[in-house]
């Protein structure tokens, strides 16, 4: 059963860092992916997925990817499973001024103050 709850748990979070490198905050952004993405209708290789830092760390592989994907709201995986991209029903927002006051806008920052 310990098994099970592994793999759920790996699978969120594979889930949460390709949904990440896809998602409103990041690919605005995001110079690699957005290259990546200009070769083919927005598609990424799983392959060239798997060459990014954060996935290696969490030992996934394309069967890995896949499954984690089954549960996703912004991306999709081709049908042969070789292939990403996000899901062409959401746009990707554009990224300027009102793209970075809406995120200013929304994030809070937490200090910690120390006194001596």
């Amino acid at each position: 059963m310990a098994a099970v709850g592994l793999n759920e748990d790996h699978n969120d979070k594979l889930l949460k860092q390709i949904e990440y490198y896809f998602g409103d905050v990041n690919l605005p952004q995001d110079k690699f992916f957005q290259d990546e993405m200009k070769k083919d209708q927005g598609w990424i290789s799983v392959d060239k997925l798997l060459t990014c830092k954060r996935i290696k760390k969490l030992k996934s592989d394309k069967d890995a990817i896949a499954a984690a994907l089954k549960n996703s709201t912004i991306c999709e995986i081709s049908a042969d499973g070789t292939k990403i991209r996000r899901n062409p029903a959401i746009p990707v927002p554009e990224y300027n001024h009102e793209f970075l006051k809406n995120l200013h806008d929304r994030t809070v920052y937490i200090v910690k103050w120390i006194s001596f």
